[in-house]
């Protein structure tokens, strides 16, 4: 195996580059922001990647622990690639803050060739605001155009999913690029309609609760001077009421953390309102 290049630099940027600024190693990474893929899976998402230097690549992130290799059980019985926890936490930032570079160098995008990826990264990581996602512990399943995404929101940031997922989000990938980088207002307000979002209610309820207008409290939950529990008729209104708004509070919850990843700041009501998207300059 060739001898890996280095800058021979003491310096926090260049030790960085070490491991992450060969060709093809950032793509690679991004590939496995969309979760577990296969070797060849790998080799067709890259055209132009020589399959020994797709294998050297892979080898080089294991060793330095941002990628890990499972070999799945019978009767599936392949061997897949995913983002380590670390690879989380180190690497998220960086393809973000990458993305956000380069943005506004992309050639117009033909909607029709858009890739189940390319909506995820537009709709969900350049979205992504850690700071508005404080305190959610969540799993997120998102659907787009038939390929499955999967990840957690926790602590902060964005993780690997471990557990079923509370809240589901399916949009084609056109509308996940249209709701953030449409041209006009109401391209984007348009794509937005098309997004839709499903989950368990009470996790809504959970993690929407901070996310409301101040004074705003669960439904159903006591006043500050307290109150009498509810009758049994009271409690069936309540249930149909909320089932009736559930969708609306899980959309809040999720897009509180994807809202906020604008180029500027809108006023309050317009971020409700649009909640998935973010203006364009």
């Amino acid at each position: 195996m060739p001898t890996r290049r280095t800058y021979d630099q003491n310096c926090p940027i260049a030790r960085g580059l070490d491991v992450l600024g060969e060709r093809w190693t950032l793509l690679i990474l991004r590939e496995l922001v969309g979760g577990p893929r296969r070797y060849g899976d790998l080799r067709a998402e890259l055209p132009g990647i020589a399959t020994n230097l797709l294998a050297e690549r892979l080898k080089e992130l294991q060793n330095s622990g941002l990628v890990d290799r499972a070999d799945l059980p019978a009767p599936i019985g392949r061997t897949v690639y995913t983002l380590s926890d670390l690879g989380w936490q180190r690497v998220l930032p960086i393809l973000q803050n990458l993305a956000w570079f380069g943005v506004d160098r992309l050639d117009p995008i033909d909607e029709s060739s858009v890739s189940p990826l390319n909506g995820f990264l537009a709709g969900i990581l350049l979205g992504f605001d850690r700071a508005s996602a404080a305190g959610l512990d969540i799993t997120c399943r998102v659907e787009i155009d038939g390929r499955r995404f999967e990840f957690a929101v926790t602590q902060g940031r964005l993780a690997g999913a471990h557990r079923e997922p509370s809240v589901t989000i399916t949009a084609s990938a056109a509308d996940l690029v249209n709701a953030r980088l449409g041209a006009t207002d109401a391209k984007r307000k348009a794509a937005l309609r098309h997004i839709n979002f499903d989950g368990d209610q009470r996790a809504a309820e959970r993690d929407v609760i901070d996310s409301r207008e101040p004074g705003a409290r669960a439904r159903g939950a006591p006043s500050a001077g307290g109150s009498s529990p509810p009758g049994p008729r009271a409690k069936t209104r309540r249930a149909e009421t909320g089932a009736e708004a559930g969708t609306a509070r899980r959309a809040a919850g999720v897009s509180r953390v994807l809202a906020r990843g604008s180029r500027q700041r809108l006023p309050p009501p317009t971020r409700r309102a649009m909640a998935l998207s973010f203006p364009h300059d």
